[in-house]
């Protein structure tokens, strides 16, 4: 008989769905957690500064990986990993979070009383709203049937974040695994997609004016070279959602860009004319949408999604919808289409209306409210910024306006990604979450794009950069205000309480700042050519910090809708 501590055992069995990256905090709650990521040789412990860190680095890891993990505490600790969950959970991202708990002895269940127990919170009762599945594994005899329920929850069907409290004395109890009882994973059936495709087939033929959606949902697919054959095939033009922009890329012929009130005017202007739009994996939100009335107001819109939940009517009323997987279900009508020998042939009058959308409203003008000549335009900027980028640069943009800028400004080459905690958008996201890209990836141009505001969120996070010499180009886009918010406040109110400075908003030297922590910084503004020093920062091999003064009036640019 072999026996094996329960925490020990935990992570060795993530450790076999090659997880190599795991962010800790410690917590007197979680030292047998905790000692065993740090025991296990193939896994890095890596120590964030903020819980909220360790969970949005996770939470990023997983958007590349089969699985983020995270480790933390019980109480504050726990309670702090909220806001990483819920970005994992809104976004579909697979995370499988850990937390100590006070042991049984202490812990009363069913009660509603202040701690017993140290830190002792009801994690399980909090994390329930915002996680697929969240369970206290109060009995030892029950680890080994919920630790491979969580994961296999946690990457199955439509993916999410888990969390499993585990007591102390849970964790330190020895067990023999392979006497525990087992999680049976519920048999699934393929399916048979080919009265799907047919049917599909048919609306195009019968329409004039087709098109095509990309929503967050067909990142399933984790192969962006078949989906840009499935969509070559297709034959039609592409608009996405920002959660699918890098599944495109700038030059890709048939894109028109991104939905929503701050995409692309091509995108937004194509979807108000067409009369079929296939809308794959996206939840069609206030963010895609904007105005219900004018969205699609001519089309059939035929939706296909994971979760049955989202095909019920919303914001839009679909013509059709169908529960699919998208990474069975793409491959699977790539080939019938080829199998079929489907050709798509434009009207004349849809070719050349998209023709015009993508040579006319496509491109975001680099000087768009640039008044101030001591400023940067963010549109130039980000121009400049993907024009010296390599192919496997990954952005991370945060929440606020930087967020809009980079999205509309983007430039992205071929093998390039973007991504955001879009879903909740938490300000602070980007520069925790750079960590994680940069564990999943290892490539030497992960770029963090903050505002002056959310940066403070988790500045503390620059330590891990300096510690472990993690070479993340770190750019606030600092505007000197909450821009976000400012200026719909003044024009509600005429003020702008908490906002700016006169608001009491305040920002500190970004730059001081950065060197304090033993990272090179400098900044920029438009009194001199900054393109030849972008193009160096973004090859530099250590991590640096650059404060780009942007015009505090300088607006996103909205598409009428």
């Amino acid at each position: 008989m072999t026996k094996i501590k329960v925490a020990d055992y935990i992570f060795s069995e993530v450790q076999k769905l090659e997880v190599d990256f795991v962010p800790i905090y410690q917590s007197g709650n979680a030292l047998h957690l905790i000692n065993a990521v740090g025991e296990n040789k193939k896994i890095k412990a890596f120590v964030n500064y903020h819980e909220q860190a360790n969970g949005l680095a996770a939470e990023a890891y997983g958007r590349f990986k089969k699985l983020g993990v995270c480790c933390s505490g019980s109480g504050p600790a726990a309670t702090n990993l909220s806001t990483a969950i819920m970005s994992a959970y809104c976004d579909s991202i697979p995370t499988f979070f850990v937390t100590g708990q006070v042991g049984m002895f202490h812990n009363k269940k069913n009660r509603k009383v202040r701690q017993r127990g140290f830190q002792e919170v009801d994690v399980k009762s909090h994390m329930e709203p915002i996680t697929k599945y969240s369970v206290l594994v109060d009995k030892v005899e029950n680890i080994r049937y919920e630790l491979e329920k969580c994961l296999h929850l946690a990457m199955s069907g439509r993916p999410g974040p888990v969390v499993m409290d585990v007591p102390y004395n849970v964790q330190i109890a020895q067990v023999d695994p392979k006497k525990l009882k087992k999680f049976t994973k519920p048999k699934t059936k393929k399916q048979n997609f080919s009265q799907i495709f047919k049917n599909v087939l048919r609306e195009i033929k019968n329409s004039s004016k087709p098109m095509i959606l990309l929503g967050g949902g067909a990142q399933s697919l984790k192969d962006n070279d078949l989906m840009l054959k499935f969509l070559n095939k297709m034959n039609l033009p592409v608009v996405t959602t920002w959660l699918a922009t890098d599944m495109l890329y700038y030059n890709y012929p048939l894109n028109l860009g991104n939905l929503g009130r701050s995409g692309n005017r091509s995108a937004v202007y194509s979807v108000q004319d067409c009369d079929l739009l296939l809308s794959f994996g996206s939840r069609l939100t206030t963010k895609v949408i904007t105005n219900e009335k004018t969205f699609a107001k001519n089309a059939k819109v035929i939706s296909f999604d994971i979760d049955n939940a989202e095909l019920k009517e919303g914001l839009v009323k679909f013509h059709k919808g169908f529960q699919v997987n998208l990474k069975d279900f793409i491959p699977d009508f790539y080939k019938y289409l080829n199998s079929a020998k489907y050709e798509y042939t434009y009207k004349k009058e849809w070719e050349t209306k998209i023709s015009e959308l993508k040579k006319n409203h496509y491109a975001i003008d680099e000087t768009y409210k640039s008044k101030n000549s001591k400023y940067i335009s963010p549109y130039k900027f980000m121009n400049n910024l993907f024009d010296v980028s390599s192919k496997n640069a990954i952005f991370i943009p945060d929440a606020g306006m930087n967020i809009t800028w980079t999205y509309q400004g983007n430039k992205l080459k071929k093998g390039q990604k973007i991504f955001t905690g879009l879903g909740a958008s938490p300000m602070g996201y980007a520069l925790p979450a750079s960590i994680g890209a940069y564990y999943a990836t290892k490539s030497n141009q992960v770029v963090v794009l903050a505002g002056d505001g959310g940066f403070q969120m988790n500045i503390q996070e620059l330590q891990a950069l300096a510690f472990h010499n993690l070479p993340i180009k770190v750019f606030i886009l600092n505007n000197e205000s909450l821009g976000n918010t400012r200026f719909p406040a003044q024009k509600l109110f005429g003020n702008s309480t908490g906002n700016d400075v006169k608001g009491g908003y305040s920002w500190p030297d970004f730059v001081k700042v950065a060197k304090a922590y033993n990272i090179s910084a400098t900044t920029f503004d438009n009194k001199k050519n900054f393109k030849t020093q972008l193009k160096k920062i973004m090859n530099y091999k250590k991590p640096i910090l650059v404060d780009v003064r942007i015009d505090p009036l300088q607006f996103m640019l909205d598409t009428p809708i």
